[in-house]
């Protein structure tokens, strides 16, 4: 595993790994939302608006096309700045971590896709990602102990 080390089952037990991932996932929704929303801005239709398509001298932003153009840059723009707040937590972790935590919250890896990824468990991928869950948590302020 070349060095991997994650949380121990000791410290992953004294959290309430539930509550700890609904904190991370209310936290991480916007950046998901804007992912999702910046993947899934079509440009309009180009032939049966050309007459729009040309420099307009007036600020008014009538043509789709610009429209679109600057809904997908802001889009953007709001993306970056949402993970240039989180960078510094997603540099703690490692390569495994990082894939672990992109799957459960930046792309739609598979646990099957990890294991193929890393060669390791099932089990073990698992762990990891529940691991990189509390990690986060702990580092944002997140993170929920469960109560004795």
């Amino acid at each position: 595993m070349n060095g991997y080390k994650y949380l121990g089952e000791k410290i992953i037990k004294k959290y309430d790994l539930k509550k700890t991932k609904i904190n991370v996932d209310r936290f991480m929704a916007p950046l998901c939302e804007k992912i999702y929303e910046y993947r899934n801005l079509t440009p309009p239709s180009i032939t049966s608006h050309i007459k729009e398509v040309c420099v307009q001298e007036s600020r008014n932003n009538t043509s789709s096309t610009e429209r679109y153009v600057l809904k997908k840059l802001d889009t953007e723009e709001e993306v970056k700045k949402y993970f240039e707040n989180i960078q510094s937590v997603i540099d703690l972790l490692n390569d495994v971590e990082k894939l672990c935590f992109k799957a459960e919250y930046l792309s739609e890896i598979t646990i099957e896709n990890l294991v193929d990824k890393t060669g390791l468990s099932d089990r073990t991928i698992k762990r990891i990602r529940w691991s990189v869950v509390i990690k986060f948590a702990l580092a944002l302020d997140l993170a929920v102990l469960k109560r004795r």
